[in-house]
């Protein structure tokens, strides 16, 4: 594939998660541009509130019955929600920078994040209204995300930031 068809089809993304603004499909488009960018093998989206636990607005590849397990309890020992419920920084966050080795060691990771077949994970933080926040995620079952597939993500960010700023706007609007 060559960049130009690259750069093309990206726009065309842009374009799409564009004209979902304001509509329940918008985050899915957003997952969407992330995805072709960097290779992943599952994806979603989850609303982090500040007080309460997360919830899942999308999901790709990933069954209902993990999701079902993670929403039991499993989400309190997910380095993500831990990473915004004691820092609220928004941004692309890798899985290795919010796992701590106990955390690696722990049953989130032995037990969740094996039964998932997620290797690695690669998180896009967008601050949300009220203290929460969404979170694009992308994972893979096998190796890990590279630090030029990180780069990308942070290339993305802008745009997604301002797409999904745009989308609230517009919510809070009609």
């Amino acid at each position: 594939m060559t960049s130009r068809t690259t750069d093309a089809t990206m726009l065309e993304l842009v374009g799409r998660a564009a004209g979902a603004i304001g509509t329940d499909g918008f985050y899915r488009h957003l997952l969407h541009l992330l995805g072709h960018a960097i290779p992943h093998d599952m994806g979603m989206v989850m609303r982090y509130p500040r007080y309460a636990a997360p919830d899942f607005l999308h999901r790709e590849k990933f069954p209902d019955r993990l999701a079902d397990l993670y929403l039991t309890g499993f989400y309190r020992f997910d380095p993500f929600y831990r990473h915004w419920r004691e820092h609220r920084r928004c941004g692309v966050v890798p899985y290795r920078s919010v796992a701590s080795a106990d955390l690696r060691r722990g049953d989130y990771h032995r037990f969740f994040q094996r039964q998932a077949e997620i290797a690695d994970e690669l998180g896009l933080f967008l601050p949300n209204v009220g203290q929460s926040a969404i979170g694009l995620f992308i994972e893979r079952s096998k190796g890990r995300f590279a630090a030029r597939e990180i780069e990308r993500a942070k290339a993305i960010y802008p745009a997604a930031a301002g797409l999904h700023d745009a989308h609230i706007a517009r919510i809070f609007l009609d």
